[in-house]
């Protein structure tokens, strides 16, 4: 299990590095290189079969394995994927073998590509709401033991995650420059302490 792992991520290290060339291709307007895709897979085939990890481990299991490693590798907080993209991209759970072996990066596309517009819809968002105050008066609970939670079934329990983590930290900063506030004021009797609205506004604007 350890010698996949270690493989697998490097695995994911050479998608992520193979990608940054196909993102500043696009960039300036050239068309894609179709060789860099060939030596890629070249390179992660070789890796692949050295040690102990053999030709004959590249199957079904080790495909789960490397669809599981490179989504959670991706977004282990789960604060981009859904149930949604994920039952896209499990049509190719047991198919990632095959296609490293046909020098094909399909699976890989797909869910990067798909992770760098989650990104882009996260930045959309974001400043939405963080322009209002939390409501803090509110009981609201948040599970933070990632590994356990489900994905967000769509894309509205995903921003409704997204809120509750943002709150969850604006409380947690707030909190510390309050206890912070109280020992300047030990000291200084003088001191001007700010009250948790205005602390609150300070902290979101510095997210």
């Amino acid at each position: 299990m350890m010698t996949k792992f270690k493989f697998t991520t490097i695995f994911i290290a050479l998608a992520f590095l193979a990608n940054s060339f196909t993102i500043n291709a696009t960039d300036k307007n050239t068309d894609p290189d179709p060789e860099k895709d060939k030596i890629l897979v070249y390179v992660l085939k070789n890796i692949l079969t050295r040690g102990h990890f053999v030709i004959k481990d590249m199957n079904d299991d080790f495909s789960e394995h490397v669809y599981h490693s490179f989504i959670e590798g991706l977004d282990p907080n789960k604060r981009y994927f859904t149930q949604q993209d994920l039952k896209e991209f499990s049509q190719y759970k047991y198919e990632i073998d095959n296609q490293l072996l046909q020098d094909d990066l399909t699976f890989y596309n797909l869910v990067y590509n798909r992770f760098l517009d989650k990104i882009k819809n996260a930045k959309s968002y974001y400043g939405d709401l963080l322009a209002q105050p939390f409501n803090f008066k509110k009981n609201e609970i948040i599970d933070l033991e990632y590994d356990k939670i489900p994905f967000a079934k769509n894309d509205n329990e995903l921003i409704d995650y997204w809120r509750k983590q943002l709150k969850l930290q604006t409380l947690s900063r707030v909190q510390e420059q309050t206890e912070l506030q109280n020992e300047k004021l030990k000291k200084d009797r003088n001191f001007k302490v700010k009250t948790f609205k205005l602390l609150e506004k300070k902290l979101e604007l510095k997210f």
